[in-house]
């Protein structure tokens, strides 16, 4: 699994979660750019990961440690 792939099932999971729609991000990222996130279609900036950070009340660095720790326990399955 790819980092992106870690990241968006990550992002979706921790929305979900939250109990929070795409469109409780209105405002802050356009709800089809979040969908593209949530499917890896797109790559994610800083500054766009710590807007969605900031509305599921985590650190950026924390969605990337948990996206990364993922990735990596999928490529040694």
């Amino acid at each position: 699994m790819s980092l992106r792939n870690s990241l968006a099932a990550v992002l979706r999971l921790m929305r979900i979660s939250r109990g929070l729609s795409k469109d409780d991000f209105q405002g802050v990222i356009d709800p089809k750019h979040l969908y593209n996130l949530e499917s890896a279609r797109s790559s994610v900036t800083i500054d766009t990961l710590e807007a969605v950070a900031s509305v599921l009340q985590v650190d950026a660095l924390t969605l990337l440690t948990v996206a990364a720790s993922l990735e990596q326990r999928e490529s040694h399955d």
